[in-house]
């Protein structure tokens, strides 16, 4: 009877070890967190993240914008083949991963489709039509 009351509160000690330890883990990951949310808002303060590059400065907003919390409708106009493939795989990756699947001549349909119009839903259907053709 005292070896299974023994056992019974070395697995108790060991549950409460084991909830402290995963508390402290939890404590040093929030402060982890804590002091990278305070290096950017401290940065941003300074001036230095929130001035965009020049180059930057001319195009038009990313799809994604942390500022404005929303999707664009649309990727920039007259990007070359090869920008237009870097834009949607940096802004709409879903997309982009569908796009990636399509043979060369049929990417070579969407480039057309988005330089005759530059919504990101009509690059979507065009995909997407053409994967399951």
């Amino acid at each position: 009877m005292r070896m299974i009351a023994a056992r019974q509160l070395l697995v108790l000690l060991a549950g409460i070890a084991m909830v402290a330890n995963a508390h402290g883990a939890d404590d040093a990951y929030l402060k982890a967190l804590q002091a990278e949310t305070q290096a950017i808002t401290s940065g941003e303060a300074a001036g230095a993240a929130a001035q965009p590059p020049a180059a930057a400065a001319d195009s038009k907003p990313q799809a994604w914008s942390a500022s404005g919390q929303g999707l664009a409708e649309e990727l920039p106009v007259n990007l070359s083949q090869e920008q237009f493939e870097a834009a949607l795989k940096s802004s709409y990756f879903g997309t982009f991963v569908f796009y990636n699947k399509l043979t060369d001549a049929d990417k070579a349909k969407v480039y057309e489709e988005y330089k005759a119009n530059a919504q990101i839903s009509h690059i979507r259907d065009t995909t997407t039509n053409l994967l399951k053709k």
